[in-house]
């Protein structure tokens, strides 16, 4: 089916194109000022790095033996774990929130508040949906919002003209640009979000390096929850984006189906999605570096010699760097693989190896080999935005 021709069917000439030109605009802006402050955060993890190392081992090298009172006991490890999944649920919920939020109202949408209630609630999910709602908050987080927005545009516009193109979900052809639209920029500011939050993980561990108590403890918890959720979304989220080939069928009033072959639900492009994978193993080096310091420190205790040898290192003073730079290593597919003295550090690594290898062998490289043509249609709609832009 001739893509013009199907868009000239569906009404396309009673569209407003230009909601979506401005829209667009609108969250290219509100998307530029996200990755500044990605940015600022992102440089403030590298550069609190350096600056702990200083003031611990040369002005206040007496820090690093304070300890906070532990409280070791089942009842605790129990409250502990419970409260992980309690605040993990709460960074996956706000994570995907905010990004959703801005974008129905860059629409000047007031429909979002509404629609998020109505579509959510933990009594009408199935016991399936309840567990990966509580384990997995990211990951069903990022599939809900996305589903709210595209209800937002469940309705077709054209009736009138009796000329109405719609998929299964009764959305028109031409409201699926709007829909693209958010998508893409929800996709973006949920990517960003999630690496500065790891960032804020990182610069807490090194600013309370070498303290220990229960709150330190608690942050262990909270950070294998954190890792484990992610895990599972970002395995799951390029895996079906590089494996899984969607199509989509329109029909019309009068029966007839129009047929899509690899349907896209966001206006990500090649260059959008590399950059989504490039953010998302930063972050996994930034989280594992977190998780190898911590089992280091919660399952066994090694010396410095001993942990060097695991690590790959020979340094007198171990540091947070040390296990940042043992974690850029696995991401590389520099694996190094050993007989680790846990079970939990084995479990560590092979899951970031699992990971490096879904972001660099099976998405990054599939993404550099993409078409990065547009289509006519496409074209003149980035060129329309262009000259919008400089107006």
């Amino acid at each position: 089916m001739d893509e013009r021709k199907l868009y000239r069917d569906s009404g396309k000439e009673n569209y407003d194109e230009e909601k979506d030109i401005n829209l667009y605009i609108k969250l290219e802006t509100l998307s530029k000022k996200f990755n500044k402050i990605k940015f600022i955060i992102l440089t403030a993890f590298l550069a609190v790095i350096p600056l702990k190392l200083f003031f611990q081992y040369y002005i206040f090298p007496f820090l690093i033996s304070i300890e906070w009172d532990n409280v070791p006991s089942v009842v605790f490890l129990i409250l502990s774990i419970i409260l992980a999944v309690i605040i993990n649920y709460f960074f996956g919920k706000v994570i995907h929130w905010i990004p959703y939020y801005l974008v129905v109202n860059a629409e000047n949408s007031l429909k979002a508040k509404k629609q998020e209630r109505e579509n959510f609630s933990f009594k009408h999910l199935n016991k399936k949906e309840k567990i990966i709602y509580t384990l997995l908050p990211d990951y069903y987080f990022a599939l809900c919002y996305k589903e709210y927005i595209k209800n937002l545009n469940k309705v077709c516009k054209f009736h009138i003209s009796g000329k109405c193109i719609t998929d299964k979900d009764s959305i028109c052809i031409t409201e699926w640009d709007s829909i693209k639209i958010k998508v893409k920029y929800f996709i973006h500011i949920s990517n960003w979000l999630n690496v500065m939050i790891s960032c804020i993980f990182g610069i807490i561990t090194v600013l309370f390096w070498g303290y220990n108590g229960w709150i330190i403890d608690l942050g262990f918890y909270i950070l294998i929850a954190r890792v484990f959720s992610r895990f599972m979304e970002i395995s799951f989220a390029f895996y079906k984006d590089v494996v899984r080939v969607d199509d989509r069928v329109f029909t019309d009033g009068s029966g007839e189906r129009y047929y899509i072959h690899r349907w896209r639900n966001s206006l990500i492009l090649k260059s959008g999605r590399i950059s989504l994978a490039i953010h998302s193993l930063i972050e996994v080096v930034i989280l594992y570096s977190l998780v190898y310091y911590s089992i280091s420190i919660y399952f066994f205790e090694l010396n410095n010699k001993e942990l060097n040898k695991l690590i790959g290192f020979n340094s007198e003073i171990l540091t947070y760097l040390n296990f940042l730079f043992t974690s850029m290593a696995v991401t590389v597919m520099n694996f190094s693989y050993t007989n680790f003295p846990h079970i939990s550090w084995s479990i560590g690594h092979l899951s970031q190896v699992l990971l490096s290898m879904i972001l660099i062998v099976l998405s990054l490289a599939s993404y550099l080999g993409l078409n990065n043509s547009l289509s006519e249609r496409d074209n003149n709609f980035y060129n329309r935005v262009q000259e919008k832009s400089k107006e």
